[in-house]
């Protein structure tokens, strides 16, 4: 299997709205509808330098594809454009390379801990399990992804519809 399979990989570390880093900095936090704005715009560059980093795949796109594939380039979207802005990496990448595409998703937690530490989870988790959802759940184009975090995804409770993962813990 080695070498047979395009890799995305994509580590969740740096999306971090809130900077608060103890309980006396938590007390001091922004608004919760700021760090939102802020944990979206982090997912903006997040998805902005993963296209950057497959820029070849701008060449082989048609004039409207290329102007979506720049937006999130240049970091132009919208929320709903930027849910579906993975899932349509995946599907390039695999029609590029005629070939599945295995996605390494690293700390997928930290921004849902975030989002619950910040205040805002209510208003994330919807954003945050459709941007997951819609990438993983599904999507032909995908060989297969690993997932990593200190919650196990199972018992994360914000993938529902996320119902063909197979957990290994640590032990």
């Amino acid at each position: 299997e080695m070498g047979q399979y395009t890799v995305i990989t994509l580590s969740m570390k740096g999306i971090q709205a809130s900077k608060a880093k103890n309980q006396e900095d938590q007390e001091e936090q922004e608004d919760p509808n700021e760090q939102l704005k802020n944990q979206l715009n982090d997912f903006k560059s997040m998805m902005s330098e993963l296209y950057v980093q497959h820029l070849y795949l701008l060449e082989h796109l048609d004039p409207i594809q290329a102007k979506r594939f720049n937006d999130v380039r240049e970091e132009k979207t919208n929320e709903s454009q930027l849910i579906s802005s993975f899932k349509n990496l995946i599907l390039l990448m695999e029609r590029y390379h005629k070939r599945k595409v295995v996605v390494l998703l690293d700390e997928y937690d930290t921004p849902m801990l975030d989002a619950f530490y910040g205040g805002f989870e209510e208003d994330f988790n919807g954003f945050y399990r459709a941007f997951i959802g819609n990438a993983l759940k599904g999507n032909k184009s995908l060989r297969l992804a690993v997932v990593t975090g200190i919650m196990q995804i199972a018992g994360a409770g914000l993938f529902s519809s996320f119902n063909n993962a197979a957990v290994f813990n640590l032990l």
